[in-house]
């Protein structure tokens, strides 16, 4: 079995699908898409979106009565797939406990909260790392304790820790070592950096345990749409899992549509709301109630927001203009809710932390430099 990436994406394609209604359909249908998938990719060029599913495939197929010697080899995965998110737990979960000391409060996000709260099986979800979310107002001092214990910031590492910096970013990757990463989150959804965009999250939350540490994790609600939200846009590895967790979230919980609806308007992200559904409606069946449908058909939506969503499909910026559609939106997101003096004044700010600078000082010739390059590439090009 050999693993290849693909060359990305933001949905499933054809074949991805097939292997999608495979792991989660519940019916024949699911045994005739395996079939259809086997056939026409067999395990020997997987892209890593496809073997991530392998797991979640394996239980599905066995619970439908499928038999086949390939289910042996799925079998194997899904025996890697435990051994390595029980590796992550025991490795990781330890940094709950320094904050637990400290008193600041925690939460699991993405697939640990996803693993112990709907999947309720180690070996369905594969997973490499933990994703933490602590207060925003706790963050600067998360950071120093990761720091006094050996951790490495590896987000903007030059930049440094202000109130700013996070506002600017959603998370920071930490490492120690060669096999220890985890993501620390003081804010839940990348599209959603000002202050007080987490208070209804954790209002909300549903306590957690992880190896023997009190956490707290998404309420199912929240967690359909921080699936989906997170899941729905361009990624170097093939968007899948996105959907298999939204699924199983649809499948093992009651949603608040109300809530659901209310909190993607607060966080302006009707639209990935709204197409996730319309694609796990279309490829899935899934059940989701019509008029939720009609009413995020309907929700208002600012031009702004259309393109932002928009440019968050596509794949690395390579233009002049859509990195600077990228940098506008980036930067809107980072003054939400600021006067047009703090917007101003906020600029260079802006630019260190895009740029990752260790001074403010350096954005000057760094934007001139940038702006040379620029030219002497466009004169090329002519």
């Amino acid at each position: 079995m050999r693993v290849t990436d693909a060359s990305g994406g933001c949905w499933p394609t054809p074949q991805q699908e097939l292997l999608l209604k495979a792991s989660l359909l519940k019916t024949d249908a699911a045994v005739a898409a395996w079939q259809e998938w086997y056939a026409q990719e067999g395990l020997d060029h997987l892209d890593s979106g496809s073997y991530r599913l392998l797991p979640l495939t394996h239980q599905n197929l066995h619970q439908l009565g499928f038999q086949d010697t390939i289910l042996g080899k799925l079998r194997g995965v899904r025996r890697r797939a435990w051994c390595e998110s029980h590796y992550v737990f025991r490795q990781m979960s330890p940094i709950l406990g320094l904050f637990q000391q400290h008193g600041i409060p925690t939460m699991l996000l993405k697939g640990a909260a996803l693993t112990l709260l709907h999947y309720r099986d180690f070996g369905l979800r594969p997973m490499r790392d933990l994703d933490i979310l602590v207060p925003e107002e706790c963050a600067i001092e998360a950071v120093s304790l990761l720091e006094a214990e050996g951790w490495s910031r590896k987000t903007l590492p030059a930049v440094k820790l202000t109130d700013y910096y996070f506002s600017f970013r959603h998370s920071a990757e930490f490492s120690r070592g060669p096999k220890e990463n985890f993501d620390l989150h003081w804010h839940v959804l990348y599209q959603a950096t000002f202050a007080g965009a987490d208070k209804p999250f954790w209002d909300a939350s549903v306590p957690a345990e992880l190896e023997g540490y009190a956490t707290r994790a998404l309420c199912p609600t929240d967690q359909l749409l921080h699936a989906c939200v997170h899941g729905i846009g361009w990624n170097n590895i093939p968007p899948m899992r996105w959907v298999a967790d939204a699924w199983v979230v649809l499948e093992s919980s009651q949603i608040d549509w109300a809530r659901l609806i209310r909190i993607a308007t607060d966080c302006r992200v009707i639209l990935h709301l709204r197409d996730g559904f319309r694609y796990l409606v279309r490829t899935l069946n899934a059940e989701i109630p019509d008029e939720v449908l009609r009413e995020l058909e309907s929700a208002p939506v600012t031009r702004e927001e259309e393109l932002r969503y928009q440019t968050s499909q596509m794949p690395e910026v390579r233009t002049t203009r859509s990195a600077l559609r990228s940098f506008y939106f980036r930067y809107r997101q980072t003054v939400m809710g600021k006067g047009l003096l703090d917007q101003t004044l906020g600029v260079p700010l802006f630019l260190q932390h895009y740029w990752n600078l260790d001074e403010p000082w350096r954005v000057l010739p760094t934007t001139l430099s940038r702006g040379m390059r620029r030219m002497g590439l466009a004169r090329t090009a002519q």
